[in-house]
């Protein structure tokens, strides 16, 4: 069903209470991935293209660098206050046993090694649960001894990428990410026997969506994100039963770029990406936008009045004694554009890539129906050419897209 959204408020605070969305003291960058924490003050944040992983022991007031060890981390996730892990996106996996003092690459104990790790969940200190890859394939790693063993499944048969993974408990788990077929739409997998065994539960029903991400507040009412193609709007799906059934819900048409979700309890709860973040109040019947933060990605619920939030800052939802501060937007990673437009036989695809990153580049017709995939791959920092055949294109609007591990960015052009 549709929900209806209010005119923008440009406010800096949550709306019908008296907490609000602060900035926390982290350095600002293009984005952090993932943020964990044990209690209010205690937490760890991925930095994604930075490479850096940063600890707080006050709630943010101070943080301090404890990786610094390049490349895109992706998750983050402790099973106790020692014993943590981080996911990347190379065949790199961290293990830190001393509360994030130190970390060690295990990715070459799991076989097969890994190529990167998008969601991690630790829903008791001997069973951690992870999911990847955004770029395919779909696999998810399991441990039930701490993190000292592990197993590596294919889940090709009903997803072709996973993103995010929720336990409720040891036994009971949520698993997120595009279908298979990608004609499918986004996917959700369940499990009830400790990840043994996996059914789909969940399709969007709209070709190349991915949930993205998923959080609960409660253990009951699950949420997920739907980062979708253009025109798809701003959709997020929900289920009041555990994750056994599920619904998509729209809350506008005006935006597709959706990574973000998350509800502090059943009334009060967020949803956004790049460039929008959008609030309700009353349980998804009405959103507010709000002109706060960039380039939101992850979630974390501590309590039902605190939260915190990964975007191009760590930002933290508290009482309002914190002073909220104006942020910056921060231009997106990368950039992509068809020449000549309107394109011709012989035109191309231009990208700038600020560093290099897993791609997926795909055609979309105006109406957001899938056309074709341009490339998957690999590709160095720096400005690429690709060839765009047009001559078996129909006259009209598309729209080319391109994901990378940094962020997702789309470019309109015409064919004649």
């Amino acid at each position: 069903m549709e929900r209806s959204i209010y005119s923008p408020i440009f406010i800096l605070f949550s709306t019908g209470c008296m907490a609000q969305w602060a900035n926390t003291n982290a350095p600002i960058v293009d984005r952090y991935d993932d943020v964990f924490f044990i209690g209010a003050d205690t937490g760890w944040a991925a930095g994604g293209g930075q490479g850096t992983i940063i600890r707080t022991y006050n709630g943010g007031a101070d943080w301090d660098i404890v990786f610094n060890g390049g490349g895109y981390l992706r998750s983050i996730e402790f099973a106790t206050p020692d014993v943590g892990f981080c996911g990347t996106l190379d065949s790199r996996f961290l293990r830190t046993t001393d509360g994030g003092d130190t970390w060690q690459d295990i990715g070459s104990t799991i076989t097969p090694t890994p190529i990167g790790i998008c969601g991690l969940s630790a829903p008791t200190a001997d069973h951690i649960y992870g999911v990847g890859v955004w770029s395919q394939p779909a696999y998810i790693i399991r441990s039930t001894d701490g993190g000292t063993t592990w197993t590596n499944t294919s889940m090709a048969a009903q997803a072709t990428a996973l993103v995010d993974v929720h336990f409720l408990n040891a036994d009971t788990g949520l698993a997120s990410g595009r279908a298979n077929p990608v004609s499918a739409g986004g996917v959700i997998l369940r499990t009830e026997d400790g990840g043994d065994t996996w059914a789909v539960v969940h399709t969007t029903g709209t070709g190349s969506d991915y949930v993205w991400k998923l959080q609960t507040p409660d253990g009951v009412h699950l949420y997920g994100s739907i980062d979708g193609p253009p025109g798809s709007g701003t959709r997020y799906v929900r289920s009041s039963d555990a994750g056994v059934t599920w619904q998509t819900d729209t809350i506008t048409m005006d935006y597709y770029y959706v990574q973000v979700i998350g509800f502090l309890d059943t009334q009060r709860g967020w949803t956004g990406g790049y460039g929008q973040l959008l609030e309700t109040t009353d349980g998804g019947e009405n959103w507010n936008l709000l002109n706060f933060g960039n380039a939101h990605d992850r979630f974390h619920r501590v309590d039902g009045s605190t939260a915190y939030m990964t975007g191009s800052g760590i930002y933290k939802f508290s009482d309002p004694s914190t002073v909220v501060l104006a942020h910056a937007e921060q231009p997106y990673p990368e950039w992509i554009t068809v020449l000549p437009n309107p394109a011709t036989e012989n035109a191309r695809i231009v990208v700038d890539l600020k560093a290099a990153t897993a791609v997926e580049m795909e055609l979309f017709a105006a109406d957001g129906r899938w056309v074709a995939l341009l490339q998957r791959g690999w590709l160095a920092a720096g400005q690429h050419e690709l060839p765009l055949d047009v001559t078996k294109l129909a006259p009209g609007s598309y729209f080319a897209t391109l994901r990378t591990n940094e962020g997702h960015v789309t470019t309109p052009f015409q064919v004649r």
